[in-house]
């Protein structure tokens, strides 16, 4: 199935605090082991000592080869802390670091990258829990985490540990990939990584003489990695790789291994090279035991099958080849192993007692695991028995080097923070894991000596190396000078117990191996053939051959259901459905195709980890291609329909018709509905517009206009940018209209940076003050223009962080990485250098290092690509729901209802709409078929754009420091008054997007209600007015709500009463323009059209006094008013189509004057509102009191007819005239 992220024709990290070293401690979970309880000092473990439970739930069976390291890091622990005794001839008086013992908290993640990444949040709480949750303890510390037990699942444990700033130590996590310094920070590893290994491996190839050989590898970042940097070696070293056959890393079935080895036999090879974990090489070669011919296989694995594994009753494994990291063997570390008791071992390995009973198949009479009831009772070995069957595994130097390093580096911090007293001082426990990390064990250096208890790694006569073990590391965390050995499983010299031998090393660059003693089997694994199988080239020759991949005109990831992306690579070409040059510009389509594929591995790797039901049993893959910018060809490419359409840049609101077309950022609509916002908070109500030429700025300038006109803001001119037209001419057009200073820029990023330039060469640099969009996601076209920038006014979607995206462009090497074919190309625009010495092309230089020169050292990382990134998010989130919704809550891949389902596009684009993505504690969803970003506004100045306010789609919720902005020339917002000189003939269009109601009925009453006040402007509305106003619409829609439905005492006969209600803002002149143009068939208008049924007009329903008056003149119109109380209506002679449902003021200003009498007033002080009929009710007041012979002392009027300071106003006036003795 096809998933489409694309589209345009025309991309987490929290800020943390930083955290001491003290341990927090919280309820905890999940199987673990204390090592060393008690300690001060504490370091945390993730190792898999069991495999995954069946379906990647819950732990399954004891994982063989993770015994050796766990005991290792238990006998180190133990070693460093011994102190009042004697140590290799030697009186320990102390701990090695001085009064502090050092310990660990292992959890057992079972194999599963989420149980890992739970088990490191255990570990430290403080970054998951709530705070009530946990304690801290101030007489412990927590230095940082040891593992994983594999390469894919440290990747996932960096995700987390990386974001808190927690070292993690590894000594088992070899991929290549985690060589990255930049993307993997915290990060070091005892063990050396793949990239050289491949270098042994061929070596071993050579020995062997193999020519043609298949590649065996799980789909993970272990295996991956490992098979993608062997690719370019084996094409260098001239070697024919015929096959590569990648399997899942988790799948263990049969079925997957019997795919492999037929796919293997068909090529007719000898040669086999596997990269991927122990699950799978172990059941290969299980299930290879019994499969037909499976014997004409040789194999060379790495380090997927532990040295110490003796595959009992087994023979396939005979002759395998392991070459894997160098390790020294610690006979103090072999007393130690040979010398546990079996049926009562230490507590602090819980798992022991189960490890020796699954190796020997056996069951141990202390045991209570009813898993081995049944078993014969296991043998009791002699020490001497169980050291003549040992082997070291190779990783246990690497977990040995892990806890020392950690010991030396806590060691040195000790001798600063403590002043030499012995014990866990305050200052140590106080200082931040990144100081930890940076000054300490990020820089350990050391040589083994007798002081570090372990005379093994002292020795210096030890072979191949005749010097003491050193531990230190390169600047990406590696560990520096890796030694590499290779071992073959035989019965060496014959007769003897089959085991992993030691044939020698690979080391400064040259394999020395004893081949005497390197022995391969026949078909049956019985017997030793000689010569060595070498793996020749069939005899129909060498082919086919995987060479390097080479440039393809897609950007392929494989996957069960693929995401199909379309971007914008390089511009249209000349000829028809061509590509021309490569579009290395502000917004080029690589860094959204980089984008999308970036997302993809997230979800196939992170999101799974933290939620293992999450598209479980579903790889996600991507398929992407290049439009050039050429509409014809993306249609080409893209012929599926009815599927989801993720917009990741194209932002046109004509894009709003398609049904399955989704925003992954706001539409032009909204960010253009923000700088409206933005404008009329300023207070400006008239501006300019320039634009760029072509259709979609055309819309853009339509919506402008019509949105501004909502807002009462007047567009009184609109010019075009041409193709290659004079700027200059522009600007003499804008001075047309030189009183309205506000112009806004609905153009490309290359018209306006071309615009402003001309601006500053003909100085006229404030004459007009600037407003554009997406500028502050363009800044860098803008910097270095001049202070002609200086004032400009953007709005913009600063979106999610993309760090992650950024530190994943950090490790994309063009010697390396294979997948994007455009990505050599891309690297040497930006670098202005030729890959390739022998075809220099308009290149004048040879790119210098590109091993360690990424591309982020000279492309900016554009923010903008988090719509890729987030649209692949819900994409898959959305997949997820789909395939709940055909396959059920237990699904585990696709299922057949899936497939088959007609309307699988409509129902993942229902799912779409109901997703909700988080991103450091704010949701985001989809409203009106676009993702809810929050709009910033931003005020350019000293060199870049400043944060000055922001939008928030979802709620409409508007901030904006207009205190912060300052324009061209320091100028405040407010010096500029944007006017017309005279009438603005222009802004009458502006009346056509005033609000209204329309109540559809058989006849209509029409009403011009004052729901706001008035307005700088005639259509423009100020605040609104709830009493007399508002509440006004809500009483007569109630009374048209009774009549319609019989409730009324009074029937109409089965005809329904309908409403078209205004509201004339209390302004007089901008009623009467909506009526005239009501009348006038121009207001209001729908879609452009007029369509209100004239014919169907009642009298009219007026509120105001001077528009009730005015409208009455004509005695043309009926009229009824519930508030219209002016006493000049009372002529009913001059009014005669007028009524009232409410007392004339007239009436209320004569009871008033006789009421004033009764109680024998003389003096009168008179308060009015500021409107037509209070004053004329005022006028006929004083006539009534003058015939009372009442005297009024004084009038006053209030600024509005009611407000909060109404009050305060009637407060002064009863002070004042106390003071002129008025009574």
């Amino acid at each position: 199935m096809w998933l489409y992220l694309a589209l345009a024709c025309l991309s987490v990290v929290a800020a943390q605090t930083p955290q001491n070293l003290q341990q927090k401690t919280c309820s905890s979970s999940g199987q673990r082991a204390v090592i060393q309880n008690g300690s001060p000092a504490m370091i945390g473990g993730l190792m898999a000592m069991h495999h995954a439970g069946s379906g990647g739930y819950g732990c399954g069976s004891i994982s063989t080869g993770m015994m050796q390291a766990y005991e290792a890091i238990r006998w180190a622990l133990d070693r460093l802390n011994k102190k009042d005794q004697i140590l290799n001839g030697e009186y320990l008086n102390n701990s090695y670091i001085p009064g502090v013992n050092l310990g660990m908290t292992v959890y057992d993640y079972c194999d599963r990258s989420s149980s890992a990444i739970a088990s490191a949040q255990e570990l430290y709480p403080q970054f998951s829990a709530e705070a009530r949750d946990c304690t801290k303890n101030s007489s412990s510390v927590m230095l940082g985490l040891v593992g994983a037990s594999s390469s894919s699942v440290t990747k996932d444990v960096n995700e987390f540990s990386s974001q808190f700033n927690i070292p993690l130590v590894s000594y088992m996590a070899t991929a290549a990939e985690l060589s990255d310094g930049a993307m993997y920070p915290n990060f070091m590893r005892t063990v050396p990584p793949d990239g050289p290994l491949m270098d042994a491996i061929i070596s071993v190839m050579n020995e062997l003489g193999w020519q043609y050989v298949v590649v065996v590898y799980t789909e993970d970042t272990f295996g991956r990695g490992a098979f993608n940097e062997l690719r370019p070696k084996l094409v260098a070293a001239g070697k024919c790789l015929t096959l590569a056959i990648g399997t899942g890393a988790d799948d263990t079935s049969e079925a997957a291994m019997n795919q492999v080895l037929g796919k293997a036999l068909a090529t007719e090879t000898t040669g086999v090279i596997f990269f991927g974990g122990s699950d799978i090489a172990l059941k290969l070669l299980d299930v290879a035991e019994n499969y037909q011919n499976a014997g004409k296989l040789q194999w060379i694995f790495t380090d997927s099958i532990p040295l110490a594994s003796t595959f009992t009753g087994k023979k396939y494994p005979r002759g395998i080849i392991s070459v894997l990291s160098g390790s020294r063997k610690i006979i103090e570390f072999e007393d130690h192993w040979v010398r546990i008791n079996v049926n009562n071992p230490s507590a602090e390995n819980p798992w022991y007692q189960d490890w020796y009973q699954t190796e020997y198949n056996c069951r141990l009479p202390s045991s209570s695991n009813p898993a081995f009831n049944g078993l014969p009772t296991c043998p009791t070995l002699t020490e001497t028995q169980r050291r003549n069957e040992f082997v070291q595994d190779q990783f246990v130097e690497p977990a040995v080097h892990a806890v020392f390093g950690y010991a030396y580096a806590l060691r040195s911090a000790h001798s600063d923070k403590c002043g030499g007293v012995a014990g866990l001082c305050s200052q140590l426990a106080s200082m931040t894991t990144q100081e930890f990390y940076n000054n300490y064990l990020r820089n350990i250096s050391f040589t083994y000596t007798k002081g570090e208890r372990v005379e093994s790694l002292a020795s210096v006569g030890l072979e191949p190396y005749n010097a003491a073990a050193k531990v230190r590391f390169d600047a990406n965390g590696d560990i520096v000078d890796p030694t590499y050995d290779v071992y073959n499983f035989n019965d060496y010299p014959g007769g003897a117990a089959y085991k992993f031998r030691k044939l020698g090393s690979y080391l400064n660059g040259r394999l020395e191996i004893v081949t005497s003693r390197l022995w391969m089997y026949d078909e049956a694994r019985n017997d030793r053939v000689t010569p060595l199988p070498s793996s020749p080239c069939p005899a129909s020759g060498c082919r086919p051959c995987l060479g390097v991949p080479t440039q393809s005109p897609y950007m392929y990831v494989p996957g069960d259901i693929v995401i199909n992306g379309l971007f914008s690579l390089h511009f249209q070409g000349m000829a028809p459905l061509s590509c021309g040059l490569f579009d290395n510009g502000m917004r080029p389509g690589v860094q959204y195709m980089e984008a999308m594929f970036y997302a993809i591995n997230r979800i196939n790797t992170y999101f799974r980890a933290i939620d293992s039901t999450f598209l479980r049993g579903v790889s996600l893959g991507g398929l992407a291609f290049d439009d050039c910018m050429d509409a014809s060809l993306g249609s080409h490419l893209v012929t599926e329909n009815k599927k989801p359409l993720m917009g990741y840049a194209a932002t046109s609101s004509e894009l709003e018709d398609y049904e399955y077309y989704r925003y992954m950022l706001l539409g032009n609509k909204e960010l253009l509905k923000a700088l409206v916002l933005m404008i009329k908070r300023l207070g400006w109500h008239y501006v300019q517009v320039v634009q760029s030429p072509g259709g979609y700025f055309d819309t853009m300038y339509t919506d402008f206009r019509t949105i501004a006109a909502e807002e009462g803001i007047c567009v009184v001119a609109n010019h075009m940018f041409m193709e290659k037209g004079d700027m200059a001419h522009v600007i003499e057009k804008l001075k047309g209209h030189s009183s309205v200073k506000p112009v806004v820029l609905l153009a490309n990023v290359n018209h306006i940076k071309s615009f402003l330039m001309k601006v500053d060469e003909m100085n006229v640099e404030g004459h007009f003050h600037y407003l554009l969009t997406m500028g502050k996601t363009e800044e860098s076209a803008y910097q270095g223009l001049g202070n002609v920038t200086n004032g400009l006014l953007t709005v913009d979607i600063p979106g999610p962080d993309v760090t992650g995206f950024r530190q994943y462009l950090e490790g994309l090497r063009p010697t390396q990485y294979m997948t994007n074919p455009w990505f050599n190309e891309w690297y040497e625009i930006a670098m202005n250098c030729s890959l390739d010495a022998s075809n220099m092309r308009s290149f004048g230089v040879v790119c210098n290092d590109p091993v360690n020169t990424p591309i982020t050292t000279k492309v900016d990382v554009m923010r903008a690509v988090f719509p890729a990134i987030f649209g692949v998010y819900a994409l898959s989130t959305a997949l997820h729901e789909t395939l709940l919704h055909y396959c059920g809550s237990t699904y585990n891949g696709i299922c057949a209802d899936f497939m088959n389902a007609a309307d699988k596009g409509k129902i993942m684009l229902d799912k779409i709409d109901n997703t909700v993505m988080n991103y450091n504690g704010v949701s985001f969803m989809f409203k009106d078929k676009m993702v809810n970003f929050p709009v910033s506004f931003y005020n350019y100045g000293g060199g870049s754009f400043n944060l000055i306010g922001d939008y928030r789609f979802s709620d409409s919720r508007f901030t904006l420091s207009t205190s912060l902005i300052r324009l061209y020339g320091n100028l405040e917002p407010s010096a500029v008054t944007p006017h017309c000189t005279s009438v603005c003939t222009e802004c009458l269009y502006a009346f056509s997007h005033q609000e209204y109601i329309y109540e559809e009925g058989d006849l209509i009453i029409p009403a011009m209600f004052d729901v706001h006040y008035p307005g700088s402007l005639p259509f423009l509305c100020g605040n609104l007015r709830f009493r007399n106003g508002f509440m006004n619409t809500e009483a007569f829609l109630f009374a048209l709500d009774r009549i319609n439905n019989g409730r009324a005492n009074f029937t109409l006969n089965n005809v329904k009463l309908g409403l078209l209600g205004f509201d004339g803002c209390m302004d007089n002149d901008r009623a009467l323009t909506i009526t005239a143009g009501l009348y006038a068939g121009i207001f209001p208008l729908e879609d452009g059209k007029f369509e209100i049924p004239m014919d169907r007009l009642l009298g009219w329903v007026p509120y105001a006094d001077d528009f009730t008056i005015n409208i009455a003149s004509s005695n043309l119109l009926n009229l009824i008013t519930p508030a219209a109380t002016s006493p000049i209506l009372d002529d009913k002679s001059r009014y005669t189509t007028f009524f009232r449902t409410i007392a004339s003021d007239g009436l209320r200003a004569l009871a008033m004057a006789k009421t004033s009498a009764l109680m024998g007033y003389k003096y009168i002080i008179t308060l009015n509102a500021p409107d037509r009929g209070s004053r004329d009710a005022l006028a006929a007041f004083k006539k009534y009191m003058e015939d009372e012979g009442i005297c009024i002392g004084a009038s006053y009027e209030f600024d509005t007819d009611w407000h909060s300071g109404t009050v305060g106003q009637l407060h002064r006036c009863f002070k004042y005239q106390s003071r002129s003795s008025i009574q």
